[in-house]
């Protein structure tokens, strides 16, 4: 629309000027509700992997703990089998397991209590002899001499020398070599080996045995509980986080809904004045 005064042409166009308003305000509505979104969604994330970091860290802690205690267990129980006396290893080896004693490591024959304080059992042929059966029931124990020629044996694997190396190094150096794991037969084994000493001199080595197969599946078992509990974990934090995040972010959204209806009203009681 064009009309004119004193001589000055003036042009207004207030359909056009109305409709860029209404434009402008509808593009900047749904930028700001992306930009809420977005901000939404970072501290959601931030949350959730804060919450992974955490899990992490004390599974880890935990799986840790959980493998030292399993395997110190096994390492006690070869230990404790390696101290028990065997009638026949003593024999071969002439050490005096009927004493307060027995052959086990770096022990010779007459010295010191049997294994963890243990009392003798009944039947035992004198104080300080312990019966090989009341070791673990799944543990072997090799004898060998001190040309590495094994003289007995008692436990499932039978005469069989699991690591030689090791036996042939605690003979050397009359130290115990704890623990190693050995395959045999599709199966791990955590082999303890330690000194016979009669008259304080290495006469031969004890090397005992015993199948990880429990202590893996137990571990597989634990890996597989900790995996669920770090999944129901991340999905609580997730909607835990969705749920917070949208109620610290509900007066920022109020506040911009307020914005978008004053600039409405505005709008729209501007659009008469600039219509006239």
């Amino acid at each position: 629309m064009e009309f004119d005064h004193d001589g000055i042409t003036c042009s207004v166009n207030p359909p056009l000027t109305w409709s860029r308003m209404k434009v402008r305000i509808a593009r900047r509505s749904p930028q700001r509700d992306g930009d809420v979104h977005r901000v939404a969604a970072r501290l959601a994330a931030q949350t959730v992997g804060l919450v992974l970091v955490m899990l992490i860290v004390l599974e880890g802690v935990v799986y840790v703990i959980t493998r030292q205690d399993l395997l110190g267990s096994l390492e006690t129980a070869l230990r404790i089998r390696a101290g028990q006396a065997d009638p026949t290893a003593c024999s071969i080896f002439h050490l005096s397991c009927s004493r307060a004693g027995n052959p086990g490591p770096n022990r010779g024959p007459g010295r010191g209590p049997g294994p963890r304080g243990q009392s003798p059992p009944s039947g035992s042929s004198g104080p300080g002899f312990f019966s090989p059966t009341n070791g673990p029931s799944d543990a072997s124990a090799t004898y060998v001499d001190s040309q590495l020629r094994i003289v007995h044996s008692d436990g499932v694997l039978g005469s069989v020398l699991l690591r030689p190396e090791e036996a042939r190094l605690a003979l050397q150096s009359g130290q115990e070599q704890c623990c190693t794991v050995q395959t045999y037969k599709g199966q791990e084994y955590l082999v303890y080996t330690a000194p016979l000493r009669a008259g304080g001199k290495v006469v031969g080595v004890v090397q005992t045995g015993i199948s990880e197969h429990q202590f893996l599946q137990t571990m597989s078992s634990l890996q597989e509980a900790l995996l669920v509990v770090a999944l129901l974990g991340l999905l609580g934090s997730a909607m835990v986080s969705v749920v917070l995040v949208r109620r610290a972010l509900r007066p920022i959204r109020l506040a911009m809904q307020r914005q978008r209806d004053f600039v409405a009203d505005a709008a729209h009681e501007l659009r008469t004045p600039l219509a006239i």
